[in-house]
């Protein structure tokens, strides 16, 4: 019974770091999408006006697989494939961010400045064409289009994966409380453990 209800700890405990890891990937995300997406949604220029954005640590985004390897022993086992998934989304997103920033902040800036282009001069696209290049507005219109189509399905993934854990661990463990996430709220409620 004593090893039994370790076991039930660890995997609760390992639940909740979960929990916690999505909700931070999707709070990453979320303001990312507030505060750099979603003002130049539907913008011509956003390829090129969209903020560069500098690395940041982003504190808890990885899950701890081990600790959730025992939902491959449950009917729950696409959940444990689907968190590691949802992180792999997170990094490509995050890299598309670095990437574009990297252009804009290395190549773009110093073309401008080259030109004797200052920052804020207002210039018709041909002007931009030609100090940039086709292929470098090509580059920087198809990472910006990735950027916003990932970010906003990301939000929306991760939000399910969150509900398919949570859902799938309180189906295995329904006396045990595990946290709950009010995603508008950003609130964490952190229910008491039963064992």
């Amino acid at each position: 019974m004593i090893r039994k209800c370790s076991s039930i700890a660890l995997d609760i405990a390992a639940t909740n770091r979960a929990l916690y890891t999505v909700f931070n990937l999707w709070n990453i995300l979320f303001q990312l999408q507030k505060e750099i997406v979603s003002p130049w949604r539907g913008k011509a220029d956003a390829w090129l006006n969209m903020p560069a954005t500098t690395p940041s640590s982003y504190g808890l985004t990885s899950f701890q697989a081990s600790e959730l390897a025992f939902l491959l022993q449950t009917k729950h086992a696409n959940t444990y494939s689907t968190l590691l998934l949802e992180e792999q989304r997170f990094w490509i997103v995050l890299h598309q961010i670095e990437m574009r920033s990297s252009i804009i902040l290395n190549q773009v800036h110093s073309r401008f400045s080259a030109a004797g282009i200052a920052i804020g001069t207002s210039l018709t696209e041909e002007e931009v064409s030609e100090i940039l290049g086709p292929n470098l507005i090509h580059i920087l219109k198809q990472i910006t289009g990735g950027i916003m189509e990932h970010v906003d399905a990301n939000i929306g993934s991760l939000r399910m994966a969150y509900d398919d854990l949570r859902q799938a661990v309180q189906a295995l463990y329904p006396k045990e409380r595990v946290i709950r996430v009010h995603f508008e709220e950003a609130q964490v409620d952190t229910g008491a453990k039963h064992c």
